[in-house]
């Protein structure tokens, strides 16, 4: 492994026995192997990544897929049955939240016992003790048994104890999900800290806006193998594809993959739709000054798409996203919330220009843009999408005046503090 590298997996798979009844277990030892009582259902196989020192790296996919066995083979509570890893750093794993809890003791007991199985002495805990019970917020309730503790009490204990005891590489297992609001965005708040300091982030989540705004990286696995490997806006797009055409098999409307929209692009994207129409070009243009990929904040722009029909889309609309550096979308509109109606042609084509401006902070930004048939009562069928199908620059020679990434034009003005 190179100095950089605090992850590295060559092959990892693992497999499962199972035995369709107890006594097997009993046949399998006393024929030592001469004949085989269980199948194997395979976790994992051939995974092989490198994760950085520092870096966020975030692991997606369907339930099964493998994802907490992959954390829990490098956590080291499990052991690969295919390949070989390496672990350049010390490992704090947050996986099943309260394993290595004993409900019998009290919450403190648990700290100091969690805390040495993670590798620190007494006195390393004592020095962290009141850091822990602060961000726990467990409070009086830290010197009674955890059995009387809620499920959301125990969990919060356990995340509390895994990152104040400095890691140098966390695991987290859809901890995050755990406990209240507040707690939720203290320990979001936390691992950008931890990211700060250099710690390196294994995150497991189904929230793609939390993988999206936290990981440099994602890892999509689907039935134990690697899909893609990539910035996160177009491999989480890939498995929210995957996921949608999952729920579509077996009706008239089933998702593909579709060529690109020309030559050479979309080289970072992805295209798919059901069909029934297709995207013809995508272009976006400065206010009179033809096609540019950067704006001012101050300026408006306009986004022409054109697209082809078929005569079973009864209702086309175009939508587009406007989408942030991590895949946020920023605004979205379509064709009809913004006033147009489609009428397709003899051809079947169809065409669209969106005015809008650009209150946006300076950095870069993306627009997915898609064609539906809207059916009704809500529902939609995709023909066409493309993510992203183009990209543009927000320039500003100074650092703006707010934050976030929509200007609000705000404005004030100084009262009286009687009058307020």
């Amino acid at each position: 492994m190179s100095s950089d590298g605090a992850v590295s997996l060559r092959g990892v798979g693992k497999a499962y026995r199972l035995y369709a009844r107890p006594q097997h277990r009993l046949w399998q030892g006393l024929w030592r192997g001469r004949r085989r009582f269980y199948r194997e259902l395979w976790a994992l196989r051939d995974v092989s990544v490198d994760v950085r020192v520092g870096e966020a790296f975030g692991i997606i996919g369907p339930n099964g897929a493998g994802k907490s066995t992959l954390l829990q083979i490098v956590a080291g509570t499990l052991e690969p049955t295919t390949g070989s890893l390496q672990v350049n750093r010390r490992v704090s794993a947050i996986l099943e939240l309260g394993s290595g809890f004993d409900p019998r003791f009290t919450g403190r007991q648990n700290v100091y016992l969690n805390a040495a199985i993670l590798g620190l002495s007494r006195a390393q805990v004592d020095a962290r003790f009141d850091e822990i019970l602060g961000f726990s917020g467990i409070g009086e309730f830290i010197d009674q048994p955890l059995a009387s503790y809620s499920s959301g009490m125990q969990a919060r204990l356990a995340f509390s104890v895994a990152i104040c005891v400095d890691p140098e590489i966390l695991l987290v297992d859809e901890a995050l999900a755990v406990g209240d609001v507040g707690f939720q965005h203290k320990c979001v708040a936390r691992l950008a800290e931890l990211r700060e300091r250099g710690t390196t982030l294994l995150l497991v989540s189904h929230d793609m806006m939390l993988l999206r705004n936290q990981c440099d990286r994602l890892l999509y696995l689907r039935e134990g193998r690697v899909q893609e490997i990539g910035p996160p806006e177009p491999v989480g797009e890939r498995y929210l594809r995957d996921t949608f055409a999952d729920r579509q098999r077996g009706t008239d409307f089933e998702v593909a993959d579709r060529g690109p929209l020309e030559p050479g692009a979309l080289r970072d994207g992805i295209r798919f739709g059901s069909g029934g129409g297709e995207l013809l070009g995508v272009r976006l243009e400065g206010e009179g000054d033809g096609e540019r990929d950067a704006f001012r904040p101050d300026e408006r722009l306009r986004l022409l798409v054109r697209a082809r029909v078929a005569p079973s889309l009864r209702s086309p609309e175009i939508l587009f996203q406007v989408r942030d550096q991590r895949g946020y979308v920023v605004y979205g509109v379509s064709s009809a919330g913004a006033g147009a109606k489609l009428e397709p042609g003899p051809s079947g084509l169809v065409a669209a220009a969106f005015e809008l401006s650009c209150p946006l902070y300076p950095e870069d930004y993306s627009i997915a843009v898609s064609l539906v048939d809207r059916l009704g009562e809500g529902r939609a069928v995709l023909a066409d999408k493309i993510v992203p199908a183009c990209r543009f620059r927000v320039t500003g020679s100074e650092p703006p005046p707010f934050h976030g990434v929509v200007d609000l034009r705000a404005r004030c003005r100084a009262l009286d503090p009687g009058d307020a």
